[in-house]
């Protein structure tokens, strides 16, 4: 699991996903997990004009090119199959579908301050009306407030909240009951239902799936 961070927002990618990065993007990354990665450079022409990252699931074509060219570099090999490797493999990843693995992050400060103090301690419990009074704005205001900052509801990026902060745990092979209780659920069912809805799988199922992937 790596985690990677620009000055708008954080982007999770997951076992068996890649991270598109345009070139010339100031960002860090924090590896959250044990980690086993391929990094492939494109031409800056070749991110499909791409001016945000964006984090895509990685086909077993995809994986199978990454590792043939991989091969061919260490062979030192080019010649006219090596190019057609690697066209295709360019043409596989700016074709891939986008998953919203992304977490958007507020320009003003304090609510940024508020918004990563709750990644690190994420709760359904936190409610907008706190947010509001901690910011000195009324409930309707601070909803306008949130929304243009970060571009979605306070819910949302609340529900999203939780699940990137769910995904190490889940993808380290902790049980879906502590992820939850740690997440702040007391009914396993209600996080069951808020994690599908945003990645839209099961946590169970998102695990095993990840798990899966790393064993190809």
């Amino acid at each position: 699991m790596v985690v990677v961070e620009t000055d708008d927002g954080r982007f999770m990618t997951p076992p068996g996903h890649g991270l598109l990065v345009p070139a010339g993007l100031p960002h860090s990354h924090i590896v959250v997990s044990d980690v086993a990665m391929v990094s492939v450079y494109l031409k800056p022409a070749q991110s499909a004009g791409r001016k945000e990252p964006f984090v895509f699931q990685v086909t077993d074509l995809a994986r199978s090119l990454v590792l043939e060219a991989v091969k061919l570099q260490e062979a030192a090999i080019a010649n006219t199959r090596s190019s057609l490797v690697h066209e295709l493999l360019l043409e596989e990843i700016t074709n891939l579908q986008e998953e919203h693995l992304v977490l958007s992050f507020p320009s003003d400060l304090r609510l940024a301050g508020l918004c990563r103090g709750f990644l690190e301690a994420p709760t359904p419990n936190d409610h907008i009306d706190d947010w509001a009074a901690k910011l000195g704005m009324s409930r309707r205001a601070f909803t306008r407030f949130f929304r243009r900052e970060t571009g979605v509801s306070f819910l949302d990026w609340r529900q999203q909240a939780i699940v990137f902060a769910s995904l190490p745990r889940l993808s380290a092979g902790q049980p879906v009951t502590s992820v939850a209780l740690e997440a702040g659920y007391r009914n396993i069912g209600a996080f069951t239902t808020m994690f599908r809805r945003v990645t839209g799988l099961s946590p169970k199922r998102y695990a095993e799936k990840g798990r899966s992937f790393a064993k190809r």
